[in-house]
C-alpha cells in the first residue's frame, strides 16, 4: 500500500509521526493492561485498537518510504539503512497488532459470541492462554517500540547528517544562532529567540 504525496509534498515524512508516536504508547498501555486487573478488560481493546491502527500506520509509512526511495534515485548507505529498518518495523508492528488482538479475545469472549462449553471457549478462557497472550503482547510491544526508534533514529541521520556535519565542520556550534540556521523557518516563527 502507497501513499506517494500529502498536499503536493511527499507524504513519508507525514506519515511516519503516527507509528512514532502511537505503537510507544500502545506499549505502555499494554504494560498497563497486564498489571492492572480491574483495567485489564477495557485497556484489552484500547490496546488492540491502538496496535492495529499502529500497524497500518506502519505499513503506510513504509510503503510511502519506499514510494519516495524510488521518486529520489539515489541510495545511500543510511537510506538503505532506514529502509530495512522500516521493513522490520512494519514486521513487528503487525505481530504486535495480532499479539493484542489475542490479548482482547481473551478477555471478550462473551461478547464475540464464543460459548463457554465449545473447545474454543474452553480454550479462550484457559487461564494459560491469559499467560501466553499477555507475554506475546509485552514482548511483541517492546519489539514494535524498539524497531520504531531505531527507524526513526535512522530516518533523521539520513535526512540531517551531512547537512549537520557541514555546518559543524564550519565552525558550528549547538546554539540558538546554528540552530537557526539549520531551521530557519522555526527560527523566524514568531515568538522564538534570534
Amino acid at each position: 500500500m502507497e501513499i506517494t504525496s500529502v498536499f503536493g509534498l511527499p507524504a513519508h515524512p507525514f506519515l511516519v509521526h503516527l507509528p512514532l508516536v502511537l505503537i510507544p504508547l500502545a506499549a505502555m498501555v499494554a504494560i498497563v493492561a497486564v498489571v492492572w486487573t480491574r483495567a485489564r478488560r477495557p485497556l484489552s481493546l484500547v490496546v488492540a485498537g491502538m496496535a492495529i491502527v499502529g500497524a497500518l500506520s506502519a505499513i503506510l509509512a513504509a510503503g510511502s518510504g519506499e514510494a519516495l526511495e524510488e521518486n529520489l534515485g539515489e541510495e545511500t548507505a543510511l537510506i538503505e539503512d532506514h529502509a530495512e529498518l522500516g521493513e522490520g518495523l512494519r514486521f513487528f508492528a503487525i505481530l504486535f497488532a495480532i499479539a493484542a488482538i489475542a490479548f482482547a479475545i481473551h478477555h471478550w469472549p462473551d461478547r464475540l459470541r464464543i460459548g463457554p462449553g465449545s473447545g474454543l471457549g474452553r480454550l479462550v478462557r484457559a487461564k494459560a492462554v491469559f499467560a501466553v497472550t499477555a507475554a506475546a503482547m509485552v514482548l511483541t510491544a517492546g519489539l514494535a517500540t524498539v524497531w520504531t526508534v531505531q527507524t526513526g533514529h535512522s530516518g533523521a541521520k539520513a535526512v540531517w547528517q551531512e547537512e549537520w556535519d557541514q555546518r559543524q565542520s564550519d565552525g558550528g556550534t549547538d546554539d540558538d544562532e546554528s540552530r537557526a540556521q539549520v531551521l530557519p523557518a522555526v527560527a523566524s516563527a514568531p515568538g522564538t529567540r534570534r
